[in-house]
């Protein structure tokens, strides 16, 4: 696990650029859907792994094997302290369990990726990996849209003691049933299928040729439709906007993302001037696949605001919400505002902090490569991305390790050293002092004497021309003795 040395820019993807064998093993693990119950624990694979690997992988961050610790990487630590102190104090009978469990998954799902994601070939490997599910995917959730039956999880069902999900298909929407694949909603399958679409048309803008990076693009797209969510569509057309920001005003350099946050929070303001009801609420309304949706989130998000000025530190926990409606679901369409109620506001600054330092850390790498620098816009946008449907959807389970994943993954950028293709070629090029090539008249090395030779047929250098024997005993002199006689030797 230790430390990957830069690899060499400027030069298109390779076969070398390939995803480290504990980042495959561990998304594998990951996308396993369903738990097993030891005593009063309900273990997943995926639990069951950050169990035995976050110790390691603390260890060896502590030794800096995953480079210099950065404001992410304390951001996050903060978060998941903060989280399981909220439980201490709310749910103490439950703290054990948790940190054992939810806590450990998050940051295991983040320390996975600091491990492993940490060159430009290993962040390459993960897209293609993104895009080999994807792809993967469809034919699965195909029979989900159109029979409403889980193979995978049926399937999986079936192993003794192995529990799987089964998600409510009964619900169909544009005459088909929502699907989720291996997640535990199909939004959660929307929202990190979306984020492929920004990193194949950016982010591999000089790794993969046009036609690639646009298969990579509706692949995307049609596995965000499949889930039939709204969330999951907004994302795809938030990034079709950035994205198109970026191409119209690349003239502008660094200045234009500054403009397009300004733009973007006086139209925020605007918005929630003139609605009737929270900003939020009214852009989904207009996006929703189901009008009724738009209701009962708005209803929360309207309780959480009041709770949250009761309980702004350490949050409510896992107890109940005061003066919440006995019909209405405790739920909440909303990871943000989830974060600040249940574990206080502390948490949310901790994690959203996270992310928001992580996109400007990277986006101010003054990268020359082409390559990284489309990287590091695929990442920051799919990163802005993500945080805008967040705001739509709450992550639990494995989403929200994969989701811990994907911030992580990019963090390898702020501490990363460039490496040009001229410094490793003028390396490549330098002699080797063991490759000398003693001549018959000359000591030179072998690229010397190869000139020397092409000279005589008129490149321009001259042929060496007749030894005298005085010439030849000096050679012989230093070819035999390579440190010089000391002066009280001399004749």
């Amino acid at each position: 696990m230790q430390a990957k040395a830069p690899t060499t820019f400027g030069q298109n993807s390779t076969a070398a650029d390939k995803l480290p064998r504990l980042a495959l093993f561990g998304l594998i693990i990951i996308l396993i859907p369903g738990d097993f119950v030891v005593g009063s624990l309900a273990l997943s694979p995926a639990r069951v792994m950050f169990l035995i690997l976050v110790p390691i992988f603390l260890i060896q961050f502590l030794r800096g094997a995953y480079g210099r610790i950065n404001i992410v990487d304390i951001l996050i630590f903060a978060h998941i302290f903060w989280i399981i102190l909220s439980i201490a104090r709310n749910n103490p009978e439950l703290v054990v369990q948790f940190a054992g469990s939810n806590a450990l998954a998050v940051l295991g799902g983040y320390m996975l990726a600091r491990a492993t994601i940490r060159t430009p070939g290993d962040f390459k490997a993960l897209v293609r990996f993104t895009l080999m599910v994807a792809l993967i995917s469809v034919p699965f959730v195909i029979i989900e849209s159109v029979l409403g039956r889980l193979l995978i999880q049926e399937t999986l069902g079936r192993i003794p003691g192995f529990r799987t999900v089964l998600l409510a298909t009964d619900e169909k929407r544009l005459g088909l049933f929502r699907a989720g694949f291996v997640f535990p909603n199909p939004i959660h399958y929307g929202l990190i299928m979306s984020l492929l679409f920004v990193q194949s048309l950016v982010g591999m803008e000089r790794v993969w040729n046009a036609g690639k990076r646009t298969i990579g693009a509706v692949l995307s797209a049609t596995c965000c439709f499949f889930s039939l969510s709204s969330g999951a569509v907004l994302a795809v057309v938030v990034q079709l906007f950035l994205i198109s920001w970026h191409w119209l005003t690349r003239t502008l350099g660094a200045q234009r993302w500054v403009i397009l946050l300004l733009f973007g929070i006086i139209f925020y303001i605007i918005a929630e001037i003139g609605s009737d009801r929270p900003a939020l609420i009214a852009i989904l309304s207009r996006a929703s696949f189901v009008a009724g949706n738009v209701y009962i989130r708005q209803a929360l998000f309207e309780y959480g605001m009041e709770q949250l000025p009761r309980t702004p530190v350490f949050g409510v926990g896992f107890n109940e919400w005061d003066f919440l409606p006995p019909w209405m679901p405790t739920t909440m369409d909303n990871f943000w505002l989830l974060q600040a109620l249940v574990y206080g506001i502390p948490a949310f600054a901790f994690i959203f902090g996270a992310v928001i330092c992580g996109i400007a850390a990277v986006s101010r790498r003054p990268f020359k490569g082409i390559e990284l620098t489309s990287m590091r816009l695929g990442w920051c946008l799919a990163m802005t991305s993500m945080s805008l449907t967040m705001a739509t959807v709450t992550v639990w389970a494995m989403t929200h390790s994969l989701v811990m994943f994907m911030i992580g993954a990019g963090v390898w950028m702020i501490g990363f050293t460039e490496q040009t293709r001229d410094e490793s070629e003028e390396q490549e090029d330098a002699p080797d002092p063991q490759a000398i090539m003693y001549t018959r008249f000359l000591t030179k090395p072998v690229g010397h004497a190869r000139e020397m030779r092409a000279g005589s047929s008129g490149s321009g250098h001259p042929r060496p021309g007749p030894v005298t024997p005085s010439q030849v005993s000096q050679r012989n002199a230093r070819t035999r003795s390579p440190i010089p006689a000391s002066p009280e030797t001399k004749t």
